[in-house]
This record gives C-alpha cells, structure tokens and sequence, in this order.
C-alpha cells in the first residue's frame, strides 16, 4: 500500500550499525477484506522476501550482501466500529548465525495493535553445511510476515 504520509530519518552515525527510521500513515491497511473482516499484513515492509533454492547438494558458499540487524516496530490504531478477531502467533526462530523473533499484542486502552520484529543475521557468508538450516530459517522468517492480523468491522 502507498503511505498517504511519508518520512525518514537517520540516527547518530556515531557507531555501528546505523539506525533509520521510517514513519508510515497509511489510511487504508487491509490486504484483503471478506464480508466484515479485514486481513492485514502485520508489518508495512517485509524484513526478509529472498527466498534460497532447494540445493541439496550445495558445494560453494552461499553470500549475502552483508551481516544485517532489522528491527521492526508497526502500530495499528483500531478505530471505533472495529474489533480485533485474532492476531498472529508469536515467534522466534534461530539456526547458527541468526534469530529471528516477533511479537503481537494489543492495548486495549489506547485501541493500539502492536507488531515487533527483529532479525539477526551474524554473517553475510554461509557455508554449504548451512545452507539447509539457513534456507528453512529464512522460509519461517517469510512466512511469518505473511501472517494476518483480523479484524472485523461492527458497524
């Protein structure tokens, strides 16, 4: 979905890794909706979408661009009229140079749904012993942000 607001800033260049962080306002959220139900992405931006080759006899290593740390924290106001359905299930998931975990919750005072990510990745090469597990990791790390909040509109 295109933002209907937009900005971006940069932390402190003071130490590794740079932060910058993005400010999204996007008035129509949902992916998709059936009947009063209204499925959304539970993040604006996907952390991870490479999906590795099945390559079951890998014999070189496999690059990535770099080590990586993203972070992801996406706030959804949930206006009145609407209630939440179900959110998806917390996860959190590792192979030897990554983690990758999420978390879901809502404030039920400020009407706020809350969807946090983080992904770890310690290496940018992995070795063919690795690339099995690594290839697994990053699927469940694609398949989480496929996931959907529901929701469903009371009016």
């Amino acid at each position: 979905n295109n933002p209907n607001e937009f900005t971006m800033g940069f932390g402190t260049k003071e130490k590794l890794p740079y932060p910058s962080v993005i400010h999204v306002k996007v008035d129509k959220i949902y992916d998709f909706k059936a009947g009063s139900k209204l499925f959304i992405r539970p993040r604006m931006y996907k952390l991870w979408q490479y999906k590795m080759k099945e390559d079951e006899k890998r014999m070189h290593d496999y690059y990535l661009s770099i080590p990586l740390v993203k972070t992801d924290t996406t706030v959804f106001y949930l206006p009145e009229g609407y209630s939440l359905e179900s959110l998806p299930k917390d996860r959190n998931i590792s192979f030897a140079l990554g983690k990758y975990e999420s978390h879901y919750w809502v404030d039920d005072k400020t009407r706020n749904i809350y969807s946090t990510a983080r992904l770890v990745i310690n290496s940018y090469k992995i070795e063919p012993s690795l690339y099995e597990e690594a290839r697994v990791f990053f699927d469940q790390v694609i398949e989480d942000g496929n996931q959907k909040i529901i929701c469903k509109n009371n009016n």
